[in-house]
């Protein structure tokens, strides 16, 4: 069967239009809650993320990088209510910081109150329910220490002296 020219120019457009949109679509998180709450440095990869600010503040400061499927909680409900009447508890001070230089990996859930140290790695599939070191790799759920990052001017002095 031949395509029309039509069907030719519209799938044509609309390639070129997906082309476009595809590192916009990729890096826009879903925030779900106020978005004041949502405080974001320079430079950072956020992904698909979604971004739950009912129940508290987000703040990411620079360079931190995301990877797809992210998830940060700080909403709660009233599990104390029977079914149907259970409501997010707005304000709840369950509040998520992740600092310079962080890096969370694919499939990482981050439940509030939690504070991500700085260049801290987050590894993926991870669900985070407390805070995270400086210099810390974490895994696993819940997320324990895997192993401590040293700074770079001592790793290169370790190197060096063999």
């Amino acid at each position: 069967m031949f395509r029309s020219v039509a069907d030719s120019l519209s799938d044509k457009f609309w390639r070129a239009i997906a082309k476009r949109l595809r590192k916009h679509l990729v890096s826009m998180p879903y925030i779900h809650g106020p978005r004041q709450r949502f405080v974001v440095g320079k430079n950072v990869i956020l992904n698909n993320a979604t971004i739950n600010t009912r129940g508290g503040e987000i703040r990411i400061g620079d360079h931190v990088m995301f990877g797809h499927n992210v998830s940060l909680l700080t909403g709660i409900h009233d599990y104390t209510k029977p079914a149907g009447q259970r409501v997010a508890i707005e304000d709840a001070g369950r509040d998520i910081e992740i600092e310079t230089g962080a890096w969370i990996a694919s499939n990482v859930t981050i439940i509030g109150p939690a504070k991500i140290g700085a260049e801290a790695v987050v590894a993926a599939g991870s669900v985070v329910v407390k805070d995270v070191a400086a210099r810390t790799i974490v895994a696993g759920n819940p997320a324990k220490v895997i192993r401590y990052l040293l700074p770079s001017d001592l790793q290169e002095s370790m190197r060096a002296t063999g």
